[in-house]
């Protein structure tokens, strides 16, 4: 059983895994694998809404746009979301 979100779903995206990226209202975003394992990330920063896009780049990057916190992008090495640090990057280098 995939256990539900208890909190309401803002944004729903399938990555090129096959892995389902939920957003949750205030809650963070929860990630589906295949064999229905649910990762849970993001659940401290509490910023409704939170997230506003998924995205993909095309070395399998997985980004998130949110409202206060900027662009985050997925650390598979460490299993969580970092900062993206405007200065240091452009967003061309993600297309």
């Amino acid at each position: 059983d995939v256990p539900l979100p208890t909190a309401s779903v803002e944004k729903v995206f399938e990555d090129s895994q096959q892995r389902l990226w939920i957003s949750k209202e205030s809650s963070g975003v929860l990630r589906l694998d295949q064999d229905n394992t649910v990762h849970k990330y993001l659940t401290n920063i509490g910023t409704d809404p939170f997230c506003i896009s998924f995205y993909e780049d095309k070395k399998g990057n997985i980004l998130i746009g949110t409202a206060k916190h900027g662009t985050l992008i997925f650390n598979p090495e460490k299993d969580d979301f970092q900062r993206i640090d405007d200065k240091k990057y452009s967003a061309r280098a993600f297309l």
